[in-house]
């Protein structure tokens, strides 16, 4: 996290006519990873390689850890302040379900059995509105037996829109393979001749 700080710079987004209105909406976002490696020792997608990798991401990404404002005009923007970044809430947790039984139902949260407790077995998390001093949450939950895990983000709209957030998903992930192959990037590197 330390490299995001010293790489992000101060900057205001201004969001057009069709934009601002979204400012008030949130996209609830999850991609599932089945591990199709096998359940080794090594966890799938190590939790610090993760973090480290959306950290990373989001240095290329700087509108998430911005403020949304408005100015004396009603226009709305995004305020990246690099003295005091608003970092998005992340969490990386555990669930008694694994990736099989989430298949089954389809990946449908309602027909999933029952938890004794009565509680949410997929997420438990604060339900976040652009009023919140950190409006972008992401939470890693890690599926029973290593079998999979669940990439969830909830994120202001006026951020990115579904196909600017698949791109985030996609650089992060391509980010984390990087990070998890050092000996494969290290070979394919040419020689300075």
């Amino acid at each position: 996290m330390d490299s995001l700080v010293h790489n992000i710079s101060s900057q205001i987004v201004y969001l057009n006519g069709y934009a601002a209105p979204d400012s008030v909406r949130n996209i609830d976002v999850g991609y599932w990873y089945a591990n199709t490696v096998g359940r080794s020792l090594n966890k799938l997608m190590s939790p610090k390689i993760l973090e480290t990798a959306f950290y990373t991401t989001l240095q290329e990404f700087p509108i998430f850890v911005g403020y949304i404002q408005a100015d004396a005009h009603r226009r709305v923007y995004v305020d990246v302040n690099s003295e005091a970044l608003n970092m998005p809430v992340y969490a990386d947790t555990s669930s008694d379900l694994d990736y099989l039984t989430l298949c089954k139902a389809g990946f449908n949260i309602h027909k999933l059995p029952a938890d004794p407790r009565g509680e949410n077995r997929i997420l438990t998390y604060p339900r976040l509105s652009v009023v919140d001093q950190n409006p972008a949450y992401f939470h890693v939950l890690r599926l029973r037996d290593n079998t999979g895990i669940l990439v969830y983000a909830n994120i202001p709209h006026c951020f990115v829109d579904g196909y600017g957030f698949t791109l985030f998903m996609e650089r992060w992930m391509e980010i984390l393979n990087q990070m998890q192959q050092p000996q494969a990037n290290a070979s394919t590197e040419q020689p300075l001749s």
